[in-house]
């Protein structure tokens, strides 16, 4: 009979110790996933500053691309008059 109630007794030991196994495993897990819930703030942290910065840059070379083609019209149309300045001095010197 004692060995029967010991038994009990370390068989409901045996469960406690492995639901308490259980709850430690999943402590552990959810451990883990609040590191990584840190981690993925974290990087969306670096992405939105990453971002910032990118939209900086593209605006910027927007400006520059902008600025190229109105300087890019304004060299054709200056080469464009050269071209007919000397035309019309050709024609004045008789050539």
């Amino acid at each position: 009979m004692i060995a029967a109630i010991d038994l009990a007794r370390s068989e409901s030991a045996l469960k406690q110790v492995e639901q308490l196994k259980r709850t430690l495993e999943l402590l552990w897990e959810v451990e883990e996933s609040e590191g990584l819930i840190s981690s993925i703030k974290d990087s969306c942290k670096a992405l939105s500053s990453l971002h910032a910065e990118l939209k900086l840059a593209v605006m910027e070379a927007r400006g520059w691309a902008a600025l190229e083609t109105e300087l890019t019209a304004e060299g054709i149309a200056y080469r464009k008059e050269l071209e007919r300045i000397e035309r019309i001095k050709l024609v004045g010197n008789g050539n």
